[in-house]
């Protein structure tokens, strides 16, 4: 067990050299290997579970103990700018065996509940999609497309109700796979969060609720049995942009707990191995507190020369922003001249300085 940015203790030095493990370091926007520990056996930015071997494994945790993940992914989520990034600052490996950790599972499972949650409800803005479906039904002194003999016998011919024909015909529904697995997944949030106390005394669990209220009325007609396979690919078209993101974060839910309500309560403490960008995730975070505060006015990772990237500029003010994910300098300036070289060296990139010159002229074109 780890803190952000913390070496392992001397006494396990040895053991870690000698599994001959290729740690490389943080990997940007990507899946970190080991969760991003350095070659030095030194943790990065990262948080999470990983296994080094097939019976050890490394458990990264939060360098700061307050930090408010709900809120901070409440914040990230609820605007669209960040919904494209938001993903790829985190993931989960759902084929490998589970690692116990308190402390994970009260991250983890807020941020799928979460993040499932606002993406259903921005996919209702544009309502529930529609589709043939073969439904079934016993109907009453009449015949709809085709007669299911089998079952027509035996609900029926056995028990002497002809007035009664069973039949298959396809109907225009919602209750299509796509939607039945998304219902299905939102009796899992509903069940999760009827149990966990870290979403339940939040501030904003009167907003969790709502979001979650809204999505059930919403789905209210729609079955939750499927077969999870036959939802394998979601066709995407404009209208229905965010299915895929959806169906996907369905899919993330349900196999957090096997595909088995019950084991919503069983499986408390014990996570699949995942990771999280911390440093990505407050980015976003930030993001949407200046997004907010200003509107038409921050541009979010602005590229400059050889690849780098500034996290803001507020384009009324001629400013560069970075953000850092590290305590303010209350007690220690240790840190911070590199800070200072780091945003010089933004404020001195041609290529951003241009950029912004070309958004406020395009600004005032446009006016």
């Amino acid at each position: 067990h780890l803190l952000e940015h913390e070496s392992f203790k001397p006494e396990h030095l040895a053991y870690i050299a000698s599994l001959e493990l290729n740690f490389q370091g943080p990997c940007y926007e990507s899946e970190p290997k080991y969760l991003g520990i350095t070659p030095d056996f030194k943790a990065s930015y990262y948080i999470g579970a990983a296994w080094l071997t097939f019976d050890k494994a490394v458990v990264v945790t939060p360098k700061m103990v307050n930090i408010d993940f709900v809120r901070m992914f409440m914040s990230a989520l609820r605007f669209a700018p960040s919904s494209s990034y938001f993903p790829k600052f985190y993931g989960i490996s759902f084929s490998k065996p589970k690692i116990e950790s308190e402390k994970l599972d009260n991250i983890l499972t807020p941020l799928l509940i979460i993040h499932f949650l606002v993406s259903v409800n921005r996919l209702l803005e544009k309502g529930l999609k529609k589709g043939y479906v073969i439904r079934e039904e016993n109907l009453h002194t009449k015949i709809k497309r085709k007669i299911l003999l089998s079952k027509h016998y035996s609900k029926n011919l056995v028990n002497g109700r002809s007035d009664r024909v069973m039949c298959a015909y396809e109907e225009y529904s919602t209750n299509i796979p796509e939607n039945r697995l998304i219902k299905r997944a939102l009796l899992f949030a509903q069940r999760t969060i009827s149990i966990f106390p870290a979403m339940q005394k939040h501030q904003i669990y009167t907003e969790i609720s709502y979001l979650l209220s809204k999505a059930l009325s919403a789905f209210e007609g729609v079955q939750a049995d499927v077969d999870i396979s036959s939802v394998r690919k979601v066709r995407m078209n404009k209208l229905f942009g965010e299915y895929g993101v959806v169906v996907n974060l369905a899919k993330q839910l349900l196999k957090r707990y096997d595909y088995s309500i019950d084991n919503v309560g069983n499986e408390k403490n014990w996570v699949p191995p995942f990771w999280i960008d911390m440093a990505r995730l407050y980015e976003v975070y930030v993001y949407s507190l200046l997004y907010n505060a200003y509107p038409g006015q921050i541009k979010f990772q602005v590229g400059g020369y050889y690849g780098t990237a500034v996290d803001f500029l507020k384009m009324d003010e001629r400013l560069i922003m970075d953000a850092k994910y590290k305590p303010r300098y209350e007690y220690s300036d240790a840190g911070c001249l590199d800070d200072i070289r780091e945003i010089s060296g933004y404020a001195r990139d041609e290529y951003i300085v241009n950029k912004q010159t070309d958004i406020l002229k395009m600004k005032i074109k446009s006016k």
